[in-house]
């Protein structure tokens, strides 16, 4: 059964989400920022620019479907309750995170304690150490790995070494190019720098447009499970 709502997804329902969507927002920013790159910084990488904002949107949206994933799954096991119950925190604390609990939109003062230890001067609390910022940051980025790419391989080439018992939370696999897009420009950057030509990065602020397609992931990731349980009898 979850085969066959995952085929339907990804032929009816996601073809414009999961693949025209995504290079909508890629290859514009991509070739805004490198051909007019002082008019696009201001429209793409300011705290007010259109990557912050769908930052903001996909964040709130991924809260939203979190929350009716997990009430379409009441009735599954509280393993996979207690799975989407982390994702409905993470993505409300990240889209708080991401919004500096309001401050970019009602322009508040920074209280001096977070001035303190913000190195943005921003009233949030991942600016303060890496250990809120960079380590979380990695672990989604494995996730993406992990579940939209070598997840999807496995699927086709090598299905028995997917482990049975992880079934229900495996991401579909038509989600890849999304995975493929957050991982990609990272990868280019770090082999850039890795060969000592780290004066060229493909976009301006490489880390902003890894997270806008890491936040798209994670959306589409809980509308497909709350439509895969919506479904289920």
């Amino acid at each position: 059964m979850n085969q066959t709502i995952e085929s339907q997804d990804s032929i009816k329902h996601h073809q414009i989400s999961a693949i025209v969507l995504p290079l909508l927002m890629f290859f514009p920013i991509l070739f805004a920022e490198n051909l007019w790159p002082d008019s696009a910084i201001y429209l793409t990488n300011s705290e007010y620019g259109l990557v912050e904002n769908l930052h903001n949107v996909f964040l709130f949206w991924s809260t939203f479907f979190a929350g009716l994933a997990l009430y379409a799954a009441r009735y599954e096991g509280h393993w996979l309750k207690t799975w989407i119950a982390i994702g409905i925190i993470g993505s409300f604390y990240t889209f708080l995170e991401e919004m500096s609990y309001g401050q970019h939109w009602f322009d508040w003062h920074t209280p001096e304690d977070f001035r303190e230890l913000n190195d943005q001067n921003e009233t949030n609390f991942h600016n303060m150490s890496s250990w809120l910022d960079q380590k979380p940051r990695l672990i989604l980025e494995i996730g993406v790995l992990v579940g939209g790419i070598i997840i999807p391989l496995l699927r086709k080439y090598a299905p028995k070494k997917l482990p049975k018992r992880f079934e229900a939370i495996y991401p579909p696999s038509y989600l890849w190019l999304v995975a493929v897009l957050a991982i990609v420009p990272r990868m280019v950057e770090r082999f850039v720098d890795a060969i000592g030509k780290g004066e060229w990065e493909p976009f301006v602020r490489t880390s902003e447009m890894q997270e806008l397609f890491v936040y798209y992931f994670v959306m589409l990731y809980f509308i497909y499970l709350w439509r895969k349980y919506k479904s289920s009898p």
